[in-house]
Parts: structure tokens; sequence; C-alpha cells
């Protein structure tokens, strides 16, 4: 009687002893388990925070890239219409504006297509009377200049290009927003003009040249974006200059697109500040501002009190800088993606 007593005291006793032995274990694993869980939470944390400080980094680097390719073209922009100012105050116009003889006229004619040939980027030069009238045309394309004895566009006036520059003083120049060639079918251009005088300083003629905007698209997207990104130049208006395989595959030639209609969400930021980024669904924006005003100090370019400038963007896609954890890519060598 006293041994099975005993036995079952025994028997019991190992029973709470094992009972014991595996609450000890369990508790030993789910407290590993919480401090497992707790120390990749922090690590996670941690790496999520390296990754959003790298990110920051590459995109505010993206920014003062964009500022360093606004001066490149504020440089272009300034040679333009100094070319502007020096074609203005030719002889040959100051010869054709005294007396519009067939040998003034034929020289100055010569002198337009040498200069279209020379410098390779004003698509049309007109010389246009006051009335709007467009009395000499030379047009270049694929590095041929001609004359146009019957411009398609004969008279000018009522267009803003031509307005504008109608409104100027002195020896301004005009500078115009980006504007689609839509005598010609080309490519979106920027207008230049500028007022010509007589010898008692009296208005005489109007120089309006156009200047293909592939040129500044082309140095922007290969000085900010490299190979990966998008690049736009965008007009106050939100249409913005690109690339036509961003909006129609297959074409050549560049497009202005409803930038603002795009990316609404970006553009409310980016119409609003002067440079930085922003994320917003459609991806990543670096954005920069190009204002005309900016040039004034150099006495080429005045936009006589019009509120102009440009927003350089460039766009990159969330699958660009996409967050993976403990990933080791460097985000400053993004790979390009799939457009």
């Amino acid at each position: 009687m006293t041994s099975n007593r005993t036995k079952r005291n025994t028997d019991g006793g190992a029973k709470q002893r094992q009972g014991l032995r595996l609450g000890y274990v369990v508790r030993s694993i789910a407290t590993f388990a919480i401090l497992g869980g707790f120390t990749f939470a922090v690590l996670l944390f941690l790496d999520h925070e390296r990754y959003t400080a790298q990110l920051e980094t590459t995109l505010s680097e993206e920014v003062e890239r964009l500022d360093s390719v606004t001066d490149l073209l504020r440089a272009d922009m300034s040679w333009i219409a100094s070319r502007t100012r020096i074609l203005a105050d030719s002889p040959h116009i100051a010869n054709l504006i005294e007396a519009p003889t067939r040998i003034n006229v034929q020289q100055l004619e010569q002198e337009l297509l040498d200069l279209a040939r020379y410098i390779g980027v004003f698509e049309t030069i007109r010389l246009v009377d006051p009335g709007g009238v467009v009395r000499i045309q030379v047009n270049y394309h694929n590095g041929d200049p001609y004359l146009i004895p019957e411009p398609p566009l004969a008279n000018l006036s009522g267009y803003a290009f031509f307005d504008d520059t109608l409104a100027l003083e002195g020896q301004e120049v005009y500078l115009s927003p980006l504007d689609v060639d839509r005598f010609h079918g080309r490519s979106p251009q920027i207008h230049l003009g500028t007022q010509v005088t007589d010898a008692d300083g009296e208005l005489a003629v109007i120089l309006l040249l156009s200047y293909s905007a592939e040129i500044l698209l082309s140095r922007l997207q290969l000085a900010a974006a490299g190979p990966y990104g998008a690049v736009f130049i965008v007009n106050m208006d939100g249409s913005a200059l690109t690339p036509a395989e961003e909006v129609n595959a297959g074409t050549t030639a560049s497009a202005l697109i409803p930038f603002s209609d795009v990316y609404p969400v970006a553009w409310s930021v980016i119409e609003h500040r002067e440079n930085g980024y922003v994320e917003t669904p459609r991806g990543y924006f670096a954005f920069t501002t190009l204002a005309i005003d900016e040039l004034n100090d150099r006495g080429l370019l005045t936009p006589s009190g019009l509120d102009r400038h440009w927003k350089m963007v460039n766009v990159f896609p969330h699958e660009l800088y996409r967050y993976a954890p403990f990933q080791t890519t460097d985000l400053t060598s993004p790979i390009a993606p799939d457009y």
C-alpha cells in the first residue's frame, strides 16, 4: 500500500517536472521569437531609414543636376539672343530699310541663307514689316537653307510672338514659350524677336527667328537624365516638351503634351515651387526653374514684364527606386526602366 502511494507520488513529481521543463522550453521559444521579431523589426526599420536617406540624397542630386543643366540652357539662350541682336544690326538690313532696291534685297537674302547654314539652329528667319506682313523668309531643314518666295503665313499680325515683339522697347529680345510649329508640321519651337529701327529711330521692321526646341531637349536629356528617367521642359501653362517616344512610340520628333493633366498631383507642387522633388503615385519628380528674367543681367533677353519661365522636370517611375528589404543596389546607379 505504501509502495503504491510512493510510486504514484514519484510519477506525479516526474510529470510535474516534465511539465515545468516543457513550459520553460515554450517560454524560451516564445521569448526568442519575440526578441527575434523585435530585432528584425528594428533592423527593417533601420534598413528602410537607410533606403529613405539614400533616396532623398539621390533625388537631391537630381535636382542639383537639373540646376547645372539650366546654366547650360541660360548660356544657350543668351548666345541665341546675341545672334538675334547681331543680325538686327546687320548693315544689309540697314541698307534695305534705307533703300529697298532689288540688289539690297538679294544681299540680305544671301546673308540670311549664310547665317542659317552657319548657325544651323534657326528653322525659320523672317523679316516682317510693322503691319505683320512677311517680306523675307528663310527656312532651314536638314542642313539646307532655302528662301520661301511666298510664305504660307504671309501676315503674322495677331500671333503672340509677333505682337509681343511689337510691344518691346529699344533693343529688347523677345523669347516665346515653347510653341508647336503649326506652319510646317515640325517639332516645337521657341520664337525670338526684336525690333529694327531706321536712321531716325522709328520702327522699320521686325526680325523673327524660330529656334528648334529639340536642341534644348536633347541637351537636357543627355545632361540631366542620361539613359534613365524622362525629362520634360514645361511651360507656365503646364504644356511640356518631351521626347516623342514618351507619348507616341515610333515617331522621331518631340511633341508638346499636357503635363499638368498627365501629372496633376506633381504639377500642383511643381508649379508653385522653385525646385525640389516630390513623390506621387505616378513616380518621383525632380524639378527646377529657369526664369527668363535671370538672363536680363546680360542685357539680352527681356520679356517686357511678361511672367515667363520654364520648369525642368525629370520623372522617374517607382520601379526605378522601389524599396526591397535589405537590398544592396546602389540607388545612385539605377537600372533603366522599361517604358
